[in-house]
Protein backbone atom coordinates (compact mmCIF):
# COMPACT_ATOMS: atom_id res chain seq x y z
CA UNK A 1 0.00 0.00 0.00
CA UNK A 2 1.14 3.43 -0.94
CA UNK A 3 1.19 6.21 1.31
CA UNK A 4 0.24 9.70 -0.30
CA UNK A 5 2.49 12.60 0.41
CA UNK A 6 1.23 16.01 -0.48
CA UNK A 7 3.59 18.63 -1.28
CA UNK A 8 1.88 21.91 -1.00
CA UNK A 9 4.17 24.76 -2.59
CA UNK A 10 4.32 27.80 -5.09
CA UNK A 11 5.77 31.24 -4.61
CA UNK A 12 6.49 33.30 -1.47
CA UNK A 13 2.96 35.00 -0.06
CA UNK A 14 0.59 32.67 -2.46
CA UNK A 15 -0.89 30.99 0.66
CA UNK A 16 0.68 27.51 1.46
CA UNK A 17 0.53 27.16 4.79
CA UNK A 18 -3.18 28.02 5.16
CA UNK A 19 -3.56 25.65 2.66
CA UNK A 20 -1.51 22.78 4.18
CA UNK A 21 -3.16 23.57 7.45
CA UNK A 22 -6.95 23.30 5.85
CA UNK A 23 -5.60 20.40 4.30
CA UNK A 24 -4.60 18.70 7.82
CA UNK A 25 -8.22 19.31 9.21
CA UNK A 26 -9.65 18.19 6.10
CA UNK A 27 -8.11 14.94 6.85
CA UNK A 28 -8.61 14.78 10.63
CA UNK A 29 -12.35 15.41 9.91
CA UNK A 30 -12.98 12.41 7.17
CA UNK A 31 -11.86 10.33 9.78
CA UNK A 32 -9.55 8.29 7.81
CA UNK A 33 -6.23 8.85 9.17
CA UNK A 34 -5.99 9.63 13.00
CA UNK A 35 -2.94 12.47 12.68
CA UNK A 36 -1.31 14.59 10.28
CA UNK A 37 2.43 15.61 10.12
CA UNK A 38 2.99 18.74 8.71
CA UNK A 39 6.65 19.16 7.76
CA UNK A 40 8.03 22.71 6.60
CA UNK A 41 10.07 22.28 3.68
CA UNK A 42 11.48 26.24 4.66
CA UNK A 43 15.16 26.88 4.66
CA UNK A 44 15.05 30.19 7.65
CA UNK A 45 11.91 29.07 9.63
CA UNK A 46 13.84 25.94 10.76
CA UNK A 47 15.95 28.72 12.90
CA UNK A 48 14.71 29.80 16.37
CA UNK A 49 16.26 33.63 15.89
CA UNK A 50 14.04 34.60 12.97
CA UNK A 51 10.07 33.66 13.54
CA UNK A 52 8.81 37.06 12.31
CA UNK A 53 11.04 38.14 9.34
CA UNK A 54 10.44 33.77 8.24
CA UNK A 55 7.09 33.42 8.38
CA UNK A 56 6.94 30.84 10.60
CA UNK A 57 3.28 31.20 11.11
CA UNK A 58 2.87 28.70 14.13
CA UNK A 59 -1.27 28.52 14.86
CA UNK A 60 -1.56 30.42 18.47
CA UNK A 61 -2.90 27.29 20.03
CA UNK A 62 -0.03 24.74 19.35
CA UNK A 63 1.93 23.97 21.68
CA UNK A 64 5.91 23.67 21.83
CA UNK A 65 6.85 19.60 22.89
CA UNK A 66 9.61 17.29 22.26
CA UNK A 67 8.34 13.59 23.43
CA UNK A 68 8.34 11.63 20.56
CA UNK A 69 11.09 12.82 18.45
CA UNK A 70 14.38 14.17 18.75
CA UNK A 71 13.96 17.79 18.39
CA UNK A 72 11.00 20.54 19.08
CA UNK A 73 7.82 20.24 17.03
CA UNK A 74 4.53 22.01 17.51
CA UNK A 75 1.00 20.31 17.84
CA UNK A 76 -2.86 21.66 18.82
CA UNK A 77 -4.23 20.76 21.82
CA UNK A 78 -5.55 17.41 21.02
CA UNK A 79 -2.46 16.02 19.30
CA UNK A 80 -4.08 15.53 15.87
CA UNK A 81 -1.95 17.84 13.83
CA UNK A 82 2.11 18.01 14.45
CA UNK A 83 3.49 20.92 12.80
CA UNK A 84 7.76 19.72 12.69
CA UNK A 85 10.69 21.95 11.18
CA UNK A 86 10.05 25.44 12.86
CA UNK A 87 12.10 27.23 15.07
CA UNK A 88 14.69 24.14 15.88
CA UNK A 89 18.15 25.37 15.23
CA UNK A 90 20.43 27.98 16.20
CA UNK A 91 21.70 30.48 14.16
CA UNK A 92 25.20 28.92 13.58
CA UNK A 93 23.78 25.94 13.15
CA UNK A 94 23.94 24.34 8.96
CA UNK A 95 20.83 23.37 7.50
CA UNK A 96 20.96 21.47 4.05
CA UNK A 97 18.73 19.29 1.36
CA UNK A 98 20.69 16.64 2.49
CA UNK A 99 19.69 17.35 6.29
CA UNK A 100 16.28 17.85 5.34
CA UNK A 101 15.66 15.15 3.61
CA UNK A 102 17.01 12.70 6.03
CA UNK A 103 14.97 14.67 8.57
CA UNK A 104 11.76 14.47 6.78
CA UNK A 105 12.40 10.40 5.93
CA UNK A 106 12.35 9.69 9.30
CA UNK A 107 8.78 11.43 10.35
CA UNK A 108 7.68 9.77 7.32
CA UNK A 109 8.89 6.38 8.83
CA UNK A 110 7.39 6.74 11.93
CA UNK A 111 4.11 8.26 10.55
CA UNK A 112 3.77 5.59 7.99
CA UNK A 113 3.97 2.91 10.64
CA UNK A 114 1.47 4.84 13.01
CA UNK A 115 -0.96 5.79 9.56
CA UNK A 116 -0.72 8.99 9.46
CA UNK A 117 -0.89 11.51 7.14
CA UNK A 118 2.22 13.07 5.82
CA UNK A 119 2.35 17.29 4.04
CA UNK A 120 5.26 19.45 3.05
CA UNK A 121 5.11 22.90 2.66
CA UNK A 122 7.20 25.70 1.85
CA UNK A 123 9.01 27.19 -1.06
CA UNK A 124 12.57 25.73 -0.84
CA UNK A 125 12.13 23.70 -4.26
CA UNK A 126 15.02 21.74 -3.76
CA UNK A 127 13.90 19.69 -0.47
CA UNK A 128 10.54 18.63 -2.09
CA UNK A 129 12.53 17.31 -5.19
CA UNK A 130 15.03 15.65 -3.50
CA UNK A 131 13.15 14.21 -0.50
CA UNK A 132 12.94 10.79 -2.76
CA UNK A 133 15.98 11.25 -4.53
CA UNK A 134 18.31 8.06 -3.97
CA UNK A 135 21.53 9.34 -4.83
CA UNK A 136 24.07 8.01 -1.67
CA UNK A 137 25.24 11.83 -2.10
CA UNK A 138 22.40 13.46 -0.50
CA UNK A 139 23.50 11.53 2.66
CA UNK A 140 26.81 13.25 2.93
CA UNK A 141 26.44 15.20 6.38
CA UNK A 142 27.74 19.03 6.59
CA UNK A 143 31.16 18.83 7.55
CA UNK A 144 31.49 21.55 10.26
CA UNK A 145 36.04 21.70 10.57
CA UNK A 146 35.87 21.94 6.62
CA UNK A 147 33.04 24.83 6.79
CA UNK A 148 35.03 26.41 9.41
CA UNK A 149 37.82 26.73 7.22
CA UNK A 150 35.98 27.20 4.23
CA UNK A 151 34.44 30.20 5.90
CA UNK A 152 37.45 31.97 4.62
CA UNK A 153 38.19 31.37 1.77
CA UNK A 154 37.03 33.05 -1.92
CA UNK A 155 35.13 31.62 -4.64
CA UNK A 156 38.16 31.70 -6.99
CA UNK A 157 40.10 30.00 -4.46
CA UNK A 158 36.99 27.11 -3.78
CA UNK A 159 37.04 27.06 -7.33
CA UNK A 160 40.89 26.13 -7.74
CA UNK A 161 40.41 23.52 -4.74
CA UNK A 162 37.57 21.79 -6.88
CA UNK A 163 39.00 21.88 -9.90
CA UNK A 164 42.14 19.78 -8.35
CA UNK A 165 40.33 17.33 -6.43
CA UNK A 166 36.84 17.10 -9.02
CA UNK A 167 37.16 18.12 -12.10
CA UNK A 168 34.93 16.90 -13.29
CA UNK A 169 32.09 18.18 -10.52
CA UNK A 170 33.28 21.98 -11.06
CA UNK A 171 32.64 21.34 -14.83
CA UNK A 172 29.21 20.12 -14.27
CA UNK A 173 28.06 23.14 -12.51
CA UNK A 174 26.17 25.74 -13.99
CA UNK A 175 27.69 29.38 -14.01
CA UNK A 176 25.44 30.78 -10.63
CA UNK A 177 26.56 27.42 -8.92
CA UNK A 178 30.45 27.79 -10.12
CA UNK A 179 30.43 31.68 -7.84
CA UNK A 180 28.09 30.78 -5.18
CA UNK A 181 30.52 29.91 -2.53
CA UNK A 182 28.00 27.65 -0.64
CA UNK A 183 27.50 25.35 -3.73
CA UNK A 184 31.18 25.08 -4.32
CA UNK A 185 32.18 23.86 -0.42
CA UNK A 186 29.01 21.49 -0.04
CA UNK A 187 30.93 20.33 -3.97
CA UNK A 188 33.81 19.92 -2.33
CA UNK A 189 32.42 18.42 0.54
CA UNK A 190 31.05 15.46 -1.05
CA UNK A 191 34.42 15.21 -3.39
CA UNK A 192 36.27 14.46 -0.16
CA UNK A 193 33.31 11.97 1.47
CA UNK A 194 33.70 8.30 1.61
CA UNK A 195 30.30 8.32 0.21
CA UNK A 196 28.08 5.47 1.81
CA UNK A 197 25.03 3.61 0.07
CA UNK A 198 21.53 4.93 1.75
CA UNK A 199 20.14 2.52 4.33
CA UNK A 200 17.75 -0.11 3.85
CA UNK A 201 15.11 1.73 5.78
CA UNK A 202 15.03 5.12 4.05
CA UNK A 203 14.70 2.71 0.60
CA UNK A 204 12.06 1.03 2.65
CA UNK A 205 10.12 4.38 3.24
CA UNK A 206 10.51 5.50 -0.17
CA UNK A 207 9.15 2.58 -1.51
CA UNK A 208 6.11 3.12 0.13
CA UNK A 209 5.14 6.84 -0.70
CA UNK A 210 3.12 7.86 -3.30
CA UNK A 211 4.02 11.85 -4.19
CA UNK A 212 1.86 14.63 -4.76
CA UNK A 213 2.48 17.79 -5.89
CA UNK A 214 -0.55 20.98 -5.22
CA UNK A 215 1.85 24.47 -7.04
CA UNK A 216 -0.79 27.57 -5.76
CA UNK A 217 -0.64 30.45 -7.96
CA UNK A 218 -2.13 34.60 -7.86
CA UNK A 219 -2.08 36.67 -10.60
CA UNK A 220 1.01 39.28 -10.55
CA UNK A 221 -0.88 41.91 -8.69
CA UNK A 222 -2.25 39.65 -5.65
CA UNK A 223 0.81 38.76 -5.08
CA UNK A 224 2.05 42.23 -4.87
CA UNK A 225 -0.70 43.61 -2.73
CA UNK A 226 -0.24 39.76 -0.73
CA UNK A 227 3.77 40.48 -0.17
CA UNK A 228 3.12 44.33 0.85
CA UNK A 229 0.20 43.12 3.25
CA UNK A 230 3.24 40.41 4.73
CA UNK A 231 5.96 43.48 5.02
CA UNK A 232 3.27 45.58 7.06
CA UNK A 233 1.98 42.54 9.25
CA UNK A 234 5.80 41.47 10.02
CA UNK A 235 6.84 45.18 10.88
CA UNK A 236 3.74 45.68 13.56
CA UNK A 237 5.02 42.48 14.86
CA UNK A 238 7.80 43.94 15.64
CA UNK A 239 10.70 42.38 13.15
CA UNK A 240 12.82 45.29 13.80
CA UNK A 241 13.42 44.30 17.40
CA UNK A 242 14.43 40.75 16.21
CA UNK A 243 16.61 41.89 13.66
CA UNK A 244 18.25 44.32 16.25
CA UNK A 245 18.37 41.35 18.01
CA UNK A 246 20.57 39.55 15.95
CA UNK A 247 22.69 42.13 14.27
CA UNK A 248 25.43 41.80 16.96
CA UNK A 249 25.60 37.83 15.75
CA UNK A 250 25.74 37.90 12.52
CA UNK A 251 27.92 40.61 11.92
CA UNK A 252 30.47 39.76 9.03
CA UNK A 253 29.88 36.69 8.95
CA UNK A 254 28.68 34.03 6.06
CA UNK A 255 25.93 32.08 7.76
CA UNK A 256 22.79 30.74 5.99
CA UNK A 257 20.60 33.17 7.78
CA UNK A 258 22.53 35.94 6.01
CA UNK A 259 20.38 36.09 2.82
CA UNK A 260 16.94 35.64 4.15
CA UNK A 261 14.76 38.12 2.08
CA UNK A 262 14.49 41.62 3.87
CA UNK A 263 16.99 40.91 6.40
CA UNK A 264 19.87 43.28 4.11
CA UNK A 265 17.32 46.07 4.03
CA UNK A 266 16.06 46.11 7.58
CA UNK A 267 19.91 46.25 9.07
CA UNK A 268 20.77 49.21 6.75
CA UNK A 269 17.44 51.06 8.48
CA UNK A 270 18.47 50.11 12.11
CA UNK A 271 21.93 51.60 10.52
CA UNK A 272 20.29 54.84 9.55
CA UNK A 273 21.43 54.35 5.71
CA UNK A 274 17.08 53.53 4.61
CA UNK A 275 13.99 55.71 5.35
CA UNK A 276 11.08 53.08 6.17
CA UNK A 277 9.30 53.60 3.45
CA UNK A 278 13.00 52.48 0.97
CA UNK A 279 13.12 49.94 3.45
CA UNK A 280 9.44 48.84 2.76
CA UNK A 281 10.22 49.80 -1.08
CA UNK A 282 13.49 47.52 -1.61
CA UNK A 283 12.14 44.19 0.44
CA UNK A 284 9.06 44.13 -1.69
CA UNK A 285 11.23 44.56 -4.65
CA UNK A 286 13.64 41.91 -3.71
CA UNK A 287 10.52 39.64 -2.38
CA UNK A 288 9.08 40.15 -5.87
CA UNK A 289 11.97 39.10 -8.04
CA UNK A 290 12.68 36.37 -5.97
CA UNK A 291 8.96 35.20 -6.47
CA UNK A 292 9.22 35.27 -10.58
CA UNK A 293 12.85 33.41 -9.76
CA UNK A 294 10.29 30.38 -7.67
CA UNK A 295 7.83 30.96 -10.63
CA UNK A 296 10.09 30.09 -13.17
CA UNK A 297 11.75 27.30 -11.47
CA UNK A 298 8.15 25.38 -10.39
CA UNK A 299 6.64 26.06 -13.99
CA UNK A 300 10.03 23.78 -15.22
CA UNK A 301 8.82 21.08 -12.55
CA UNK A 302 6.33 18.72 -14.50
CA UNK A 303 4.71 16.94 -11.74
CA UNK A 304 2.70 19.91 -10.33
CA UNK A 305 -0.47 20.38 -10.38
CA UNK A 306 -1.14 23.85 -10.49
CA UNK A 307 -4.17 25.15 -8.16
CA UNK A 308 -5.83 28.79 -8.52
CA UNK A 309 -6.98 30.60 -5.33
CA UNK A 310 -8.81 29.90 -3.29
CA UNK A 311 -8.41 26.75 -2.23
CA UNK A 312 -10.18 24.11 -0.40
CA UNK A 313 -8.58 21.70 2.04
CA UNK A 314 -11.44 19.58 1.20
CA UNK A 315 -11.05 19.28 -2.72
CA UNK A 316 -7.23 18.57 -2.35
CA UNK A 317 -8.39 15.66 -0.45
CA UNK A 318 -10.79 14.48 -2.52
CA UNK A 319 -8.67 14.61 -5.63
CA UNK A 320 -6.23 12.67 -3.77
CA UNK A 321 -8.31 9.59 -2.46
CA UNK A 322 -10.66 9.25 -5.48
Amino acid sequence: MKHPLVSIVGTTATGKTDVAFALAEAVIISGKYPKVHIISADSRQVYRALPILSGADVPKDFVQKTAEFLYPFFTNQDETILLHGIGMLDIKDEWSVAVFREFALEIMKYAYEQNHFIIVVGGTGLYHRHILQTDPELNVAPNVEWRGEAADLSVSELQSILLHQAPERLESMNNSDRNNSRRLQRAIEVARADVQPLPEWQFSVIAQTQHVIYGLSVSEAALAERIFDRIDKRLDEGVLNEVRALMSTIAGKDMQISSTLGLSQLIEHIRGRLSLAETIEQWSIAELQYAKRQLVWWKNQTAVQWLEHPVEGVAILESITK
